[in-house]
């Protein structure tokens, strides 16, 4: 199943023809050789009903893209920033979204972005329990939640557009946890 969104940031102005090719290849490359990944790009998508050419419609695209972006898990960059490139890519640096060269063929591996963000590990406190019939204070041991990253970083994502919201998380078996919102 495919889980992770990436924003495909590449040039449009210019040669347009060009760099759509290019663009419309780039996302091909990323979803056919990444089983996991959605590739979004927005230059390809709002230029079918939005004039560049129109400084009020491309501030507008520009800033759609932008709110996608904030949506994704990570920012693949094709090609030297442009201006609209230059802003997305500071955007990804705010908000801590992974930025990556779309270019680079090692760039992207899942099992090694999993060793490198690790887990988060909870430990609950203790709780003392007098059972006054008996006479006979009791405690527990504080235990440790083991939270694997990718784990949180779905659970960020099921929260960005629920913001107020609450997620149990079920482990039903060791392997096999569920997230519920």
């Amino acid at each position: 199943m495919r889980s992770k969104l990436v924003y495909i940031c590449s040039p449009y102005r210019g040669n347009v023809e060009e760099n759509t090719k290019n663009a419309r290849a780039y996302s091909l490359k990323a979803m056919t050789e990444h089983p996991d990944v959605i590739p979004i790009a927005p230059h390809l998508l709002f230029t079918q009903y939005l004039d560049d050419n129109d400084p009020e419609q491309r501030r507008i695209g520009l800033s759609a893209g932008l709110d996608l972006l904030s949506l994704c898990d990570e920012l693949w960059v094709y090609g030297e920033p442009s201006e609209g490139m230059a802003a997305e890519i500071r955007l990804a640096e705010e908000l801590s979204i992974p930025i990556r060269d779309g270019f680079d063929p090692g760039a992207y591996d899942p099992e090694e972005d999993q060793a490198a963000y690790g887990c988060v590990n909870i430990t609950t406190p203790g709780a003392g329990v007098y059972a006054e019939d008996s006479g006979i204070f009791s405690y527990t041991a504080s235990s440790i939640v083991k939270i694997e990253a990718q784990t949180v970083f779905d659970m960020a994502r099921w929260l960005r557009p629920n913001p107020g919201k609450e997620i149990d998380y079920v482990v039903k078996h060791e392997e096999d946890p569920e997230v519920r919102p």
